[in-house]
């Protein structure tokens, strides 16, 4: 698999395990969803915590998927190589933007 199809992948899979907890079907436990000792010791914190984080990561996966072709058509020209950097740049941006956004509404 190239690292570009693996971005792609990337883009579907966040918004596949997205929807699951923005949609607030993931009761809490340690394994899936955001496992912080506020969540996970108020049920209601839980649903509210990770549908958030859940709408977040939905939007990223979009997000991602609409940039990853957006770079493809309007980088034609540029070498796939810079073409993945690009769309991991914007991966990074986006996992960056739901940890912050994620930790100020932790507690």
């Amino acid at each position: 698999m190239t690292p570009h199809a693996l971005l792609l992948l990337t883009a579907v899979l966040l918004i596949v395990f997205a929807l699951p907890l923005w949609l607030r079907m993931v009761p809490p436990n340690h394994f899936y969803g955001v496992r912080t000792r506020a969540a996970l010791g108020d049920e209601q914190r839980w649903y509210a915590i990770n549908a958030s984080a859940g709408f977040d990561l939905f939007l990223s996966g979009i997000i991602l998927l609409a940039g990853i072709l957006l770079i493809d058509r309007l980088g034609a020209t540029w070498p796939l190589e810079f073409r993945t950097l690009a769309a991991a740049a914007l991966l990074v941006a986006l996992l960056v933007r739901v940890s912050v956004r994620g930790m100020r509404r932790r507690e």
